[in-house]
């Protein structure tokens, strides 16, 4: 889900090369996304689906998937801000937080070119779960946790040599 667009924005202007495509489930989230891309004139295909559906339906491929899906666990004690007004289909990633990274680590080498670079954004304790289950659907691949300039772990990089 592209949200507001934030990441797949900045990848284009950031590398104006790019062909950069974003999906979101929410027509509402592709509004804003719209608008942000318009606004700062990067140049982003926009789709409306469920993560990878609406590109599985074109069968094209990519070089680099980013996602940062839904992962906060049900049980997760949120802030009130949080969770009182951001949208919970935009927060919650199941029972244990890793629903949609299991979604989509199935979902990826449908969608992916034979060398991609797949980054994901991970909540502080989901590092080592979700490394292992990249390395069990792409046992060839090196992956590596980076963390955040607090410290915790944040995103997780999955490339191919």
């Amino acid at each position: 889900g592209t949200g507001s667009g934030a990441i797949a924005i900045t990848m284009k202007l950031e590398c104006p090369s790019l062909e950069v495509t974003a999906t979101d489930i929410s027509y509402d989230a592709l509004k804003v996304a719209r608008k942000n891309a318009q606004q700062l004139q990067a140049d982003i295909s926009f789709r409306q689906g469920d993560l990878t559906t609406p590109l599985l339906s074109t069968q094209e491929t990519f070089d680099i998937i980013l996602s940062n899906p839904p992962y906060i666990a049900m049980d997760e004690d949120l802030s009130v801000v949080v969770k009182n007004f951001e949208p919970h289909q935009a927060l919650f990633g199941g029972e244990d937080g890793l629903d949609y990274y299991r979604r989509l680590i199935k979902e990826i080498p449908y969608i992916m070119t034979h060398r991609a670079l797949i980054g994901f954004e991970i909540g502080a304790d989901q590092g080592e779960k979700i490394v292992t289950l990249l390395q069990q659907r792409f046992p060839q691949s090196k992956v590596e946790i980076v963390k955040d300039i607090n410290g915790k772990e944040r995103m997780i990089f999955c490339s191919f040599d």
